[in-house]
């Protein structure tokens, strides 16, 4: 049945997005409505071959519409989407507006599709990691009961909308002219750049980015007393996100199968105790939608890179300056592209299905500090850097002495910590450019001031 289908804030990085996969999707409408703000009102967009003119958002907007795309912002939903209902429309908000609202529901089609048609004339659309990571847990969740999840996010500028995309887009073309770089979106250079800081901090030591991600994974699987710790940053790409996680079970369930549809995965397991621990990671491209993936016990496929140093740099120089001049990009050091990307898997894979990379990590940390049965699951990715170096961090302590004390040198630095059980177990992350040598380092309850 063809709808009259309204679009709120169609010239954003979101709703260009929209205008896409309804076209790509030849989604079935009588008519199409493009709304934007008072600035953008009589600009016109392309669909279906014909240029549309974008009208002004205002409470009258919505006569005569049966399904209304918001992604306008929070507070321009909260303002107009009540009209759009009262006008008959059904709602499917991206904004975080009234995701936790009690009478929306929060839906993944994948996971709770019922929902979708439990409304009351909205619909909210989760955070685009907590979709991500969702995706792939639930099945875990349904099969062997997750306790506990920490996740570590790694999120494109598209997710802070189109001025972000143009600051990076100016900043990486200023580079490549030897040209000052601006800041204006981000309060310091997102160009190859990583910081673990996106959006206010709460008084519990987590940002409202982090928070969202934990409240609508429990109202998502209906998991209320789910415990979860997660840490959102942000890095110079346009279009990709990851999302690195731990979950703890209470029980393991053979067969697991796994789908990664456009997806990169990987899943490794380590056991407890009693308790089946699994390290994985999915990541996709922003317009790479996961219909279906669930979990299996060895890592799949992988866009493998094999090493990195001066040869490295010198391609993803070659790669970002021929981005700017609209020229083919070379890859000879990588068997992918590394300009704007991030991918798990450093070296050649083991038996065990850890990279050769990973181990390391593992060998070396256990020497080091003369733990050699100390359990250690390692997970390293590359990024299109050139000289920054960031660890995520989860550790699981049998007792805890205070006063513990942080050396933050050149670094950035920050820490949450949650209880399990009699378990102290401690959230935190460290990073610095490669020229930033650590000197000394230990832990502190606190997040220290941060880059962003």
């Amino acid at each position: 049945m063809s709808q009259h289908v309204a679009i709120a804030g169609a010239t954003g990085a979101v709703g260009t997005e929209f205008l896409k996969l309804l076209e790509a999707r030849d989604f079935p409408m009588k008519s199409l409505r493009l709304l934007a703000s008072s600035r953008s009102a009589g600009s016109k967009l392309k669909f279906r071959g014909e240029n549309l003119e974008v009208e002004e958002l205002t409470p009258k907007s919505f006569k005569g519409i049966d399904i209304a795309f918001f992604s306008a912002g929070g507070s321009r939903s909260k303002e107009f989407a009540p009209h759009a209902v009262d006008s008959g429309a059904v709602v499917i908000d991206n904004s975080s507006a009234f995701r936790m609202d009690e009478k929306v529901p929060l839906v993944v089609p994948e996971i709770n599709p019922k929902q979708a048609f439990e409304h009351q004339g909205l619909i909210a659309n989760p955070n685009c990691s907590t979709i991500q990571m969702v995706v792939a847990l639930n099945p875990i969740h349904r099969a062997a009961n997750i306790q506990r999840v920490v996740v570590s996010t790694y999120q494109a500028v598209s997710g802070a909308g189109a001025s972000a995309m143009e600051e990076l887009k100016q900043q990486l073309r200023a580079w490549a002219n030897d040209e000052p770089m601006k800041q204006e979106v981000f309060p310091t250079q997102i160009a190859f750049n990583l910081f673990p800081h996106i959006d206010v901090f709460q008084d519990n030591g987590y940002t409202k980015e982090e928070m969202k991600m934990v409240h609508e994974t429990r109202k998502i699987m209906n998991a209320p007393n789910m415990q979860i710790s997660a840490e959102i940053c942000m890095f110079g790409a346009f279009m990709i996100f990851r999302v690195s996680w731990t979950i703890f079970i209470s029980s393991l369930v053979y067969p697991l199968s796994w789908n990664t549809s456009m997806w990169g995965n990987r899943l490794n397991a380590i056991w407890v105790g009693n308790t089946s621990c699994f390290i994985g990671s999915s990541f996709a491209h922003a317009r790479s939608c996961c219909l279906s993936s669930s979990i299996a016990l060895a890592p799949a496929p992988e866009t493998a890179v094999s090493g990195a140093g001066a040869s490295a740099m010198e391609e993803l120089k070659q790669q970002l300056r021929a981005w700017a001049n609209d020229e083919p990009m070379k890859q000879e050091v990588f068997p992918t592209q590394i300009a704007f990307n991030l991918f798990p898997h450093i070296d050649v894979f083991q038996d065990n299905g850890y990279t050769k990379e990973e181990m390391k990590m593992v060998h070396e940390t256990r020497k080091i500090m003369n733990a050699p049965n100390m359990q250690i699951s390692a997970e390293i990715c590359m990024f299109g850097a050139f000289m920054i170096f960031r660890v995520s961090w989860t550790i699981f302590i049998s007792s805890l002495v205070y006063p513990l004390s942080w050396n933050t040198s050149m670094w950035g630095n920050r820490l949450n910590a949650i209880w399990v059980g009699n378990t102290s177990c401690f959230i935190g992350s460290s990073f610095a450019h490669a020229r930033s040598c650590c000197l000394s380092s230990s832990i502190a309850l606190a997040p220290a001031p941060e880059t962003a």
